[in-house]
């Protein structure tokens, strides 16, 4: 993940967000870019998906692809 523009990371929190919720989507699970300002960024899409997200909507942050998905097995298995 590259950086993206502040507003950017707002529209996603505010406008993807919900559409992804109502396509049924519950869990969200990224894994830690290597480069400091696309971790940056990521953190800031949680952030504001946190303070603009109706509940419902999880995301979990993985330094690798296989905990992410671990993680995402386990959550949708338990429903």
């Amino acid at each position: 993940m590259d950086v993206l523009f502040e507003e950017d990371m707002e529209w996603i929190a505010t406008d993807w967000n919900p559409k992804v919720m109502a396509a049924g989507v519950r869990y969200i699970a990224l894994v830690t870019p290597e480069n400091d300002s696309g971790a940056i960024s990521q953190e800031t899409y949680i952030e504001n998906s946190e303070n603009s997200c109706e509940e419902g909507l999880t995301i979990r942050q993985f330094e690798d692809i296989g905990s992410a998905k671990e993680w995402l097995r386990e959550v949708l298995n338990n429903e």
